[in-house]
């Protein structure tokens, strides 16, 4: 089965072009279109969450990782099933790889306290370098057989 998912962006796209992917990452979806996505590609299919945020301050990443979920869990829990998944901040840069970590490690403790499952990092194309992996090892041991590691990796058929 490919680990390469589609990535959508806004809920007027039309879910019955999806076919029957793996996965697909919804962008800050409504419950009602979540539920359309779901019907189309069936239960198998792993849907990954994730919310815009006008604000990626990590200046307290405990504090914002509590924050993130308080905003986010009525969305969480009108939109859970047992193939959904849910990413936190976009593209962190490897010098905030330190404070993200911190994000990330108690974004999945939270996560995982309330029964959902987690995707970490939604990290951007060639990032975190490989030194700087070595800063996320806390989050990723914490991390269980039904999280995902989420990378940014683009193709386009220019043909």
């Amino acid at each position: 089965m490919s680990k390469i998912g589609l990535h959508i962006v806004n809920d007027d796209f039309d879910p019955a072009r999806l076919g029957k992917p793996a996965i697909v990452k919804l962008l800050d979806p409504s419950p009602n279109f979540k539920a359309r996505v779901r019907a189309q590609v069936g239960p198998d299919c792993l849907i990954v969450i994730r919310f815009m945020e006008d604000d990626q301050d990590l200046k307290a990443p405990s504090v914002r990782a509590a924050q993130w979920f308080g905003a986010h869990l009525p969305q969480i829990q009108a939109m859970n099933d047992p193939n959904v998944m849910y990413e936190g901040l976009n593209e962190i840069a490897d010098s905030d790889a330190d404070a993200f970590a911190v994000f990330e490690a108690e974004r999945l403790r939270t996560l995982h306290a309330h029964g959902y499952r987690v995707a970490v990092g939604s990290w951007s194309v060639g990032t975190p370098d490989l030194p700087v992996w070595a800063k996320y090892a806390p989050v990723l041991a914490a991390m269980n057989g039904k999280d995902a590691i989420s990378c940014h990796e683009y193709w386009a058929n220019r043909n």
